[in-house]
């Protein structure tokens, strides 16, 4: 690599960019107010590519909704779903609806948010230790654009990985907001470790610079969040268990809460996701030294209860997350599994 040029993938093309278009100030300490005001600058701009192909579904007229858990086998073989009637008990649809192409040829962690736009907006892991995170669009979640690699911290030095992203929309400021974690050169006179970090977009194609979204001080990984009663609440991992975090604004400054929704000795508790089921709040998440799937529940983020014994997940599951999505899209699911 030369001084002025910055090489990255972007599906199978390599593409270069210069480095100072790339580069955002690195200071050794932050406070959280410092990364959420004044708003980012762009920092690389992606070429356009044709979207996910239309469904011959017609449109669903029924308001059914189903359950939906994406999740991956083995080191990352691709996108899986289960679906469930209830929230509890799931069904696996035994079928990969997607294989990874792009970055450490993984597909781990896949997180799948309906848009406004009406399209399932996609991101996942593409390695243990890449740069940028994996991207495609489907309008049927059987038919998927082609995938991209998105190089979000290609600008920040020392990033060894860029693991477990999400991605939300933010009504406020009409943008999409891509979450994940990620260890770097930044702050590593007090030990580097994993912060969780987040780019806004409109597009997916102009992407702003990476800031920190929550920093505790330790190592933190594989956050999640919900809105409830005007508050965000953000699950996290670490090496005492999962806990929360919570900010007025999606895109914080996030605070610690005292609140430990599952305690753990070690970094054991991963992969947490919410879903609302009922008047309640669950957070599945997948214990690692056992590989099991496991859940709490709560009304109020305060006070959670295990409700392990609840829950049926399928065997295998891994993380992802929950959503909902119209019964016509499940019946495609499930006719593509049975097909194929």
């Amino acid at each position: 690599m030369s001084n002025n040029i910055l090489y990255f993938i972007v599906g199978h093309k390599w593409m270069t960019l210069g480095v100072a278009a790339l580069s955002i100030l690195a200071p050794t300490s932050y406070l959280l107010s410092d990364f959420h005001h004044p708003p980012p600058k762009n920092i690389y701009t992606l070429p356009p590519v044709q979207s996910a192909p239309e469904s011959n579904t017609p449109r669903a007229t029924m308001t059914e909704e189903v359950y939906l858990f994406t999740s991956f086998r083995s080191e990352g073989d691709g996108l899986h779903f289960a679906d469930s009637e209830n929230g509890l008990y799931w069904t696996d649809l035994k079928q990969v609806y997607l294989a990874p192409r792009v970055g450490g040829q993984k597909l781990r962690d896949p997180y799948i948010l309906h848009g406004p736009d009406g399209v399932y907006h996609m991101v996942w892991t593409t390695s243990y230790n890449d740069y940028g995170i994996g991207y495609a669009n489907s309008r049927d979640l059987v038919n998927w654009s082609e995938q991209r690699f998105l190089p979000v911290m290609a600008s920040v030095p020392g990033t060894t990985n860029c693991w477990a992203p999400e991605i939300y929309y933010n009504q406020k400021t009409s943008e999409y907001v891509i979450t994940w974690s990620s260890a770097t050169s930044i702050g590593s006179g007090s030990g580097k470790y994993d912060r969780i970090y987040y780019s806004t977009t409109r597009d997916f194609l102009n992407f702003s610079s990476p800031m920190i979204l929550f920093d505790a001080g330790q190592e933190t990984i594989d956050a999640t969040i919900i809105e409830h009663n005007g508050r965000y609440y953000m699950a996290h991992s670490g090496p005492d268990g999962i806990k929360l975090a919570q900010s007025f604004s999606l895109v914080g400054p996030y605070a610690s809460m005292n609140v430990t929704v599952a305690p753990s000795s070690s970094r054991t508790l991963l992969g947490s996701t919410f879903a609302k089921v009922g008047d309640e709040y669950i957070l599945y998440y997948i214990e690692n030294n056992s590989g099991r799937c496991k859940a709490r529940k709560t009304r109020d983020f305060s006070s959670w209860t295990d409700c392990t014994n609840e829950i049926q997940p399928v065997s295998g599951q891994t993380q992802g997350v929950v959503l909902k999505a119209p019964r016509s899209v499940v019946e495609r699911l499930v006719s593509a599994a049975q097909y194929n």
